[in-house]
């Protein structure tokens, strides 16, 4: 399960950079993303 959630964060690349204005505000950066995986289906939230 996790190699499928690497996998497809992976195939989304390439990202935009991260803008510099957020980047001299926050050291820190929390992506929360949560999945669901079903029988031949993925939900995303």
């Amino acid at each position: 399960m996790d190699e499928a959630a690497k996998q497809i964060v992976s195939l989304a690349a390439p990202y935009a950079p991260f803008p510099a204005e957020l980047r001299r505000q926050y050291d820190i950066l929390h992506i929360v993303r949560q999945w669901k995986f079903e029988h031949g289906k993925l939900s995303g939230r």
